[in-house]
Protein backbone atom coordinates (compact mmCIF):
# COMPACT_ATOMS: atom_id res chain seq x y z
CA UNK A 1 0.00 0.00 0.00
CA UNK A 2 1.19 3.72 -0.73
CA UNK A 3 1.04 5.61 2.10
CA UNK A 4 0.79 9.35 1.51
CA UNK A 5 2.14 11.46 4.37
CA UNK A 6 0.30 14.53 5.07
CA UNK A 7 1.41 15.77 8.52
CA UNK A 8 4.51 18.14 7.61
CA UNK A 9 3.55 20.14 10.63
CA UNK A 10 3.91 17.56 12.80
CA UNK A 11 7.69 17.11 11.24
CA UNK A 12 8.34 17.73 7.64
CA UNK A 13 10.29 14.85 6.05
CA UNK A 14 14.01 15.60 5.82
CA UNK A 15 15.24 17.42 2.78
CA UNK A 16 17.43 16.89 -0.26
CA UNK A 17 20.93 16.54 1.30
CA UNK A 18 20.60 15.39 4.76
CA UNK A 19 21.78 11.99 3.66
CA UNK A 20 25.04 13.57 2.82
CA UNK A 21 25.38 15.66 5.31
CA UNK A 22 24.79 12.58 8.18
CA UNK A 23 27.00 10.21 5.92
CA UNK A 24 29.59 12.81 5.70
CA UNK A 25 29.91 13.88 9.70
CA UNK A 26 28.48 11.32 11.35
CA UNK A 27 32.40 9.68 11.63
CA UNK A 28 33.62 13.05 12.67
CA UNK A 29 31.73 13.52 15.63
CA UNK A 30 33.79 14.65 18.77
CA UNK A 31 33.11 17.57 21.43
CA UNK A 32 33.13 20.67 19.83
CA UNK A 33 34.51 22.09 23.00
CA UNK A 34 37.73 20.32 22.62
CA UNK A 35 40.83 22.13 21.96
CA UNK A 36 42.09 19.74 19.46
CA UNK A 37 42.02 19.46 15.64
CA UNK A 38 39.20 17.42 16.20
CA UNK A 39 37.17 19.43 18.29
CA UNK A 40 38.19 22.79 16.81
CA UNK A 41 36.49 21.09 13.41
CA UNK A 42 33.63 20.18 14.68
CA UNK A 43 33.65 23.99 16.42
CA UNK A 44 33.59 25.42 12.96
CA UNK A 45 31.08 24.04 11.44
CA UNK A 46 28.52 24.29 14.17
CA UNK A 47 29.73 27.79 14.14
CA UNK A 48 29.13 27.62 10.29
CA UNK A 49 25.62 27.13 10.86
CA UNK A 50 25.05 29.84 13.23
CA UNK A 51 26.54 31.83 10.46
CA UNK A 52 24.14 30.65 7.73
CA UNK A 53 20.78 30.97 10.28
CA UNK A 54 21.98 34.06 11.08
CA UNK A 55 22.35 35.58 7.49
CA UNK A 56 19.04 33.71 6.30
CA UNK A 57 17.00 35.69 9.48
CA UNK A 58 19.32 38.86 8.76
CA UNK A 59 20.51 39.00 12.26
CA UNK A 60 24.03 38.68 14.54
CA UNK A 61 25.49 34.93 14.96
CA UNK A 62 25.79 35.84 18.80
CA UNK A 63 22.14 36.47 18.97
CA UNK A 64 21.34 32.70 17.90
CA UNK A 65 21.30 29.89 20.48
CA UNK A 66 21.20 26.25 19.77
CA UNK A 67 18.86 23.94 21.96
CA UNK A 68 16.60 20.65 21.90
CA UNK A 69 13.97 21.88 20.27
CA UNK A 70 11.28 24.71 19.85
CA UNK A 71 9.77 23.67 23.74
CA UNK A 72 13.13 24.19 25.24
CA UNK A 73 13.43 27.56 23.39
CA UNK A 74 9.81 28.66 24.20
CA UNK A 75 10.21 28.19 28.00
CA UNK A 76 13.83 28.93 27.89
CA UNK A 77 12.57 33.00 26.37
CA UNK A 78 9.56 33.23 28.87
CA UNK A 79 11.32 32.10 31.61
CA UNK A 80 14.19 34.29 31.49
CA UNK A 81 12.87 37.44 30.10
CA UNK A 82 10.04 36.85 33.19
CA UNK A 83 13.24 36.28 35.63
CA UNK A 84 15.00 39.47 34.39
CA UNK A 85 12.51 41.59 35.33
CA UNK A 86 13.37 40.62 39.24
CA UNK A 87 9.83 41.04 39.95
CA UNK A 88 5.95 39.46 39.53
CA UNK A 89 5.59 40.04 35.77
CA UNK A 90 2.10 40.68 34.34
CA UNK A 91 2.27 38.72 30.17
CA UNK A 92 -0.36 39.16 27.62
CA UNK A 93 -0.68 35.81 25.38
CA UNK A 94 -3.37 33.74 23.30
CA UNK A 95 -5.48 30.72 23.93
CA UNK A 96 -4.11 30.19 20.56
CA UNK A 97 -0.44 29.41 21.31
CA UNK A 98 1.44 26.15 21.46
CA UNK A 99 1.11 23.45 24.30
CA UNK A 100 4.36 24.08 25.42
CA UNK A 101 3.99 27.75 24.97
CA UNK A 102 0.74 27.63 27.03
CA UNK A 103 2.19 25.55 29.79
CA UNK A 104 4.77 27.77 30.35
CA UNK A 105 2.78 30.80 31.19
CA UNK A 106 0.47 28.54 33.29
CA UNK A 107 3.40 27.38 35.30
CA UNK A 108 4.81 30.96 35.40
CA UNK A 109 1.02 32.06 36.65
CA UNK A 110 1.29 29.44 39.45
CA UNK A 111 4.35 31.12 40.64
CA UNK A 112 2.23 34.05 40.98
CA UNK A 113 2.99 35.79 37.66
CA UNK A 114 -0.33 37.30 35.98
CA UNK A 115 -1.36 35.89 32.57
CA UNK A 116 -3.89 37.74 30.34
CA UNK A 117 -5.53 36.15 27.36
CA UNK A 118 -6.11 38.40 24.24
CA UNK A 119 -9.57 37.94 22.68
CA UNK A 120 -10.10 35.65 19.70
CA UNK A 121 -12.30 35.67 16.36
CA UNK A 122 -14.12 33.10 15.25
CA UNK A 123 -11.96 33.33 12.24
CA UNK A 124 -8.83 32.60 14.37
CA UNK A 125 -7.67 35.82 13.87
CA UNK A 126 -6.39 37.60 17.16
CA UNK A 127 -8.59 41.07 18.45
CA UNK A 128 -6.15 43.76 18.43
CA UNK A 129 -8.59 45.99 20.51
CA UNK A 130 -8.22 43.91 23.47
CA UNK A 131 -4.78 43.45 22.87
CA UNK A 132 -4.64 47.26 22.97
CA UNK A 133 -6.82 47.51 25.82
CA UNK A 134 -4.10 44.66 28.07
CA UNK A 135 -0.47 46.24 26.64
CA UNK A 136 -0.61 49.12 29.24
CA UNK A 137 -0.26 46.25 32.39
CA UNK A 138 1.89 44.32 30.95
CA UNK A 139 5.76 43.48 30.86
CA UNK A 140 6.25 40.92 28.19
CA UNK A 141 3.94 39.66 25.75
CA UNK A 142 3.94 36.26 23.65
CA UNK A 143 2.05 35.55 20.29
CA UNK A 144 3.04 33.04 17.56
CA UNK A 145 3.66 33.69 14.08
CA UNK A 146 2.04 31.06 12.43
CA UNK A 147 -0.58 28.96 14.36
CA UNK A 148 0.69 25.83 14.02
CA UNK A 149 -3.17 24.24 13.83
CA UNK A 150 -4.96 26.21 11.09
CA UNK A 151 -2.21 27.91 9.55
CA UNK A 152 -3.53 31.64 10.14
CA UNK A 153 -0.38 34.38 10.09
CA UNK A 154 -0.63 37.10 13.06
CA UNK A 155 0.48 40.56 12.19
CA UNK A 156 3.59 40.43 14.21
CA UNK A 157 4.87 43.37 13.00
CA UNK A 158 1.52 45.47 14.11
CA UNK A 159 2.11 43.95 17.56
CA UNK A 160 5.74 44.55 17.77
CA UNK A 161 4.71 48.11 17.06
CA UNK A 162 2.06 48.07 19.64
CA UNK A 163 4.54 46.27 22.24
CA UNK A 164 6.86 49.27 21.63
CA UNK A 165 4.64 51.80 22.57
CA UNK A 166 4.42 50.74 25.43
CA UNK A 167 7.70 49.52 26.26
CA UNK A 168 6.58 45.31 26.30
CA UNK A 169 9.13 42.45 25.37
CA UNK A 170 7.80 40.52 22.85
CA UNK A 171 8.27 37.17 22.13
CA UNK A 172 7.09 34.46 19.40
CA UNK A 173 7.06 31.43 18.31
CA UNK A 174 8.19 31.11 15.34
CA UNK A 175 8.39 26.93 14.88
CA UNK A 176 5.33 26.78 11.73
CA UNK A 177 6.85 30.02 9.97
CA UNK A 178 11.04 29.56 9.70
CA UNK A 179 10.87 28.87 5.75
CA UNK A 180 7.23 29.95 4.78
CA UNK A 181 6.77 33.59 6.08
CA UNK A 182 9.54 36.18 6.82
CA UNK A 183 10.43 36.59 10.16
CA UNK A 184 10.23 40.19 11.04
CA UNK A 185 12.93 40.11 14.22
CA UNK A 186 13.17 43.60 14.42
CA UNK A 187 10.09 43.78 16.22
CA UNK A 188 10.91 40.98 18.19
CA UNK A 189 12.86 40.42 21.75
CA UNK A 190 12.87 36.81 21.35
CA UNK A 191 11.88 34.14 18.67
CA UNK A 192 12.10 30.19 18.21
CA UNK A 193 12.86 27.51 16.05
CA UNK A 194 12.40 23.92 15.19
CA UNK A 195 14.81 22.30 13.12
CA UNK A 196 12.81 19.44 12.40
CA UNK A 197 9.37 21.30 10.92
CA UNK A 198 12.18 22.44 8.46
CA UNK A 199 13.46 18.99 7.17
CA UNK A 200 16.17 18.74 10.03
CA UNK A 201 16.72 16.20 12.50
CA UNK A 202 14.24 16.29 15.94
CA UNK A 203 15.68 16.91 18.99
CA UNK A 204 17.44 20.36 18.13
CA UNK A 205 16.21 23.83 17.80
CA UNK A 206 17.17 27.64 17.63
CA UNK A 207 16.55 30.55 19.73
CA UNK A 208 17.17 34.44 19.22
CA UNK A 209 17.73 36.85 21.82
CA UNK A 210 17.86 40.28 20.68
CA UNK A 211 21.45 42.28 21.00
CA UNK A 212 21.18 44.18 24.85
CA UNK A 213 18.63 41.69 26.66
CA UNK A 214 21.47 40.58 29.15
CA UNK A 215 19.47 37.41 29.79
CA UNK A 216 20.69 35.05 32.39
CA UNK A 217 20.16 31.20 31.14
CA UNK A 218 18.60 28.66 33.88
CA UNK A 219 21.31 26.10 33.78
CA UNK A 220 24.71 26.54 35.07
CA UNK A 221 28.01 24.52 35.05
CA UNK A 222 29.26 25.04 31.14
CA UNK A 223 30.13 27.24 28.53
CA UNK A 224 28.45 26.59 25.54
CA UNK A 225 26.15 28.76 23.56
CA UNK A 226 27.90 31.95 25.44
CA UNK A 227 27.00 29.80 28.86
CA UNK A 228 23.42 30.60 28.09
CA UNK A 229 22.33 27.07 27.28
CA UNK A 230 25.35 24.93 28.65
CA UNK A 231 25.69 21.27 27.39
CA UNK A 232 27.35 19.84 24.66
CA UNK A 233 25.43 20.71 21.35
CA UNK A 234 23.59 17.99 19.76
CA UNK A 235 25.90 18.30 16.46
CA UNK A 236 23.58 16.09 13.59
CA UNK A 237 21.20 18.60 14.90
CA UNK A 238 22.69 21.14 13.98
CA UNK A 239 24.49 20.21 11.12
CA UNK A 240 21.06 18.79 9.59
CA UNK A 241 19.65 22.78 9.72
CA UNK A 242 22.30 22.96 6.89
CA UNK A 243 19.54 21.08 4.53
CA UNK A 244 17.15 23.52 4.58
CA UNK A 245 19.49 26.36 4.58
CA UNK A 246 21.01 25.24 1.43
CA UNK A 247 18.03 26.08 -0.41
CA UNK A 248 15.29 27.35 1.66
CA UNK A 249 12.99 27.91 -0.83
CA UNK A 250 12.07 24.45 -1.06
CA UNK A 251 9.74 25.43 2.03
CA UNK A 252 8.09 28.07 0.00
CA UNK A 253 4.54 27.91 -1.08
CA UNK A 254 4.15 27.37 -4.61
CA UNK A 255 2.67 23.33 -5.90
CA UNK A 256 2.62 22.91 -1.42
CA UNK A 257 -0.25 25.99 -1.43
CA UNK A 258 -1.55 24.35 -4.95
CA UNK A 259 -1.81 20.82 -3.03
CA UNK A 260 -3.83 22.25 -0.01
CA UNK A 261 -6.56 24.29 -2.14
CA UNK A 262 -6.93 21.52 -4.42
CA UNK A 263 -8.10 19.27 -1.75
CA UNK A 264 -10.11 22.27 -0.36
CA UNK A 265 -11.89 22.74 -3.81
CA UNK A 266 -12.49 18.96 -4.30
CA UNK A 267 -14.42 18.27 -0.79
CA UNK A 268 -16.64 20.75 -2.24
CA UNK A 269 -17.37 19.63 -5.44
CA UNK A 270 -17.67 15.90 -4.06
CA UNK A 271 -20.09 16.91 -1.62
CA UNK A 272 -18.77 16.48 1.81
CA UNK A 273 -19.65 17.67 4.87
CA UNK A 274 -16.87 19.87 5.96
CA UNK A 275 -15.93 22.82 6.83
CA UNK A 276 -12.12 25.07 6.91
CA UNK A 277 -11.08 26.40 9.48
CA UNK A 278 -9.90 30.19 9.31
CA UNK A 279 -9.93 29.64 5.56
CA UNK A 280 -10.51 33.46 4.78
CA UNK A 281 -7.71 34.60 6.94
CA UNK A 282 -4.03 34.83 5.86
CA UNK A 283 -2.26 31.60 6.21
CA UNK A 284 0.41 29.64 5.01
CA UNK A 285 -0.59 27.13 2.03
CA UNK A 286 0.66 24.03 3.71
CA UNK A 287 -2.30 23.79 6.40
CA UNK A 288 -6.02 23.10 6.28
CA UNK A 289 -7.86 22.37 9.37
CA UNK A 290 -11.18 20.79 8.33
CA UNK A 291 -13.99 20.30 11.26
CA UNK A 292 -16.24 17.15 9.05
CA UNK A 293 -20.06 17.50 11.38
CA UNK A 294 -21.01 14.56 13.03
CA UNK A 295 -17.42 12.37 12.89
CA UNK A 296 -15.11 11.72 15.45
CA UNK A 297 -11.67 13.33 14.18
CA UNK A 298 -9.09 10.21 16.22
CA UNK A 299 -11.65 7.63 14.87
CA UNK A 300 -11.40 9.49 11.09
CA UNK A 301 -7.67 9.32 11.27
CA UNK A 302 -7.38 6.26 12.33
CA UNK A 303 -9.60 5.20 9.28
CA UNK A 304 -7.63 7.07 6.81
CA UNK A 305 -4.29 5.99 8.08
CA UNK A 306 -5.78 1.94 7.27
CA UNK A 307 -6.07 3.73 4.25
CA UNK A 308 -2.79 5.00 3.90
CA UNK A 309 -3.24 8.60 4.76
CA UNK A 310 -0.97 9.90 7.32
CA UNK A 311 -2.57 13.15 8.90
CA UNK A 312 -3.34 14.37 12.43
CA UNK A 313 -6.41 15.84 14.69
CA UNK A 314 -4.33 18.78 15.64
CA UNK A 315 -0.47 19.54 17.69
CA UNK A 316 1.33 16.27 17.26
CA UNK A 317 2.48 17.51 21.39
CA UNK A 318 -0.90 16.91 22.60
CA UNK A 319 -2.33 14.34 19.57
CA UNK A 320 -2.89 11.05 21.99
CA UNK A 321 -5.09 13.18 24.12
CA UNK A 322 -8.94 12.78 23.46
CA UNK A 323 -9.55 16.24 24.67
CA UNK A 324 -10.90 18.57 21.76
CA UNK A 325 -8.14 20.96 20.62
CA UNK A 326 -7.97 24.75 23.29
CA UNK A 327 -7.39 26.28 19.62
CA UNK A 328 -10.50 25.33 18.49
CA UNK A 329 -12.32 25.89 21.87
CA UNK A 330 -10.59 29.62 21.62
CA UNK A 331 -12.47 30.24 18.60
CA UNK A 332 -15.55 29.22 19.99
CA UNK A 333 -16.17 25.95 18.16
CA UNK A 334 -18.22 23.61 20.39
CA UNK A 335 -16.34 20.55 22.06
CA UNK A 336 -18.14 18.09 19.55
CA UNK A 337 -17.27 20.49 16.66
CA UNK A 338 -13.59 20.65 17.60
CA UNK A 339 -13.16 16.73 18.27
CA UNK A 340 -14.46 16.36 14.49
CA UNK A 341 -11.59 18.43 12.98
CA UNK A 342 -8.48 17.05 11.26
CA UNK A 343 -5.02 19.04 10.66
CA UNK A 344 -4.09 18.27 7.13
CA UNK A 345 -0.53 19.48 6.04
CA UNK A 346 1.47 19.08 2.72
CA UNK A 347 5.54 19.56 2.10
CA UNK A 348 7.08 19.86 -0.57
CA UNK A 349 7.46 16.49 -1.72
CA UNK A 350 3.42 16.33 -2.07
CA UNK A 351 1.85 16.61 -5.68
CA UNK A 352 -1.63 17.58 -6.11
CA UNK A 353 -2.54 13.72 -7.10
CA UNK A 354 -1.85 12.81 -2.82
CA UNK A 355 -4.94 15.92 -2.44
CA UNK A 356 -7.14 14.19 -4.81
CA UNK A 357 -6.76 10.87 -3.24
CA UNK A 358 -7.06 12.00 0.10
CA UNK A 359 -10.36 14.18 -1.17
CA UNK A 360 -11.64 10.98 -2.85
CA UNK A 361 -11.06 8.63 0.42
CA UNK A 362 -12.97 11.45 2.68
CA UNK A 363 -15.89 11.29 0.43
CA UNK A 364 -16.19 7.60 0.98
CA UNK A 365 -15.95 7.84 4.80
CA UNK A 366 -17.75 11.34 5.34
CA UNK A 367 -21.47 11.72 4.52
CA UNK A 368 -22.34 14.07 1.72
CA UNK A 369 -24.44 17.24 2.10
CA UNK A 370 -28.02 17.14 2.16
Amino acid sequence: MKRIYLDACASHPPLPGLNEILAEFLPLLVNPSSRHASGRKIRGLVENVRDQLAAHLRCRPRELFFSSGGTESNQLALRCLVENLGRPATIVSSALEHPCVRGALEKLASEGHRVLYVKVKPSSELDLDSLRELLPQADLASFMLVNNETGTIYPLEEIGELCCEHQVLLHSDCVQALGRVPIPLKSLHAATFSHHKVGGLAGSGSLYLRDGLNLQGLYKGGNQEQEFRPGTENILGILSLQSFLANPQRMQEGLIRECRDHLEKRLEELGVEHRVQAQKTSRIGSISNIMFSGQDGQTLAFQLDLKGFEVSTGAACSSGSIMPSPVLLAMGMSEEEAKSALRISFHCYNQPDDAESLALALAGLVRKKD
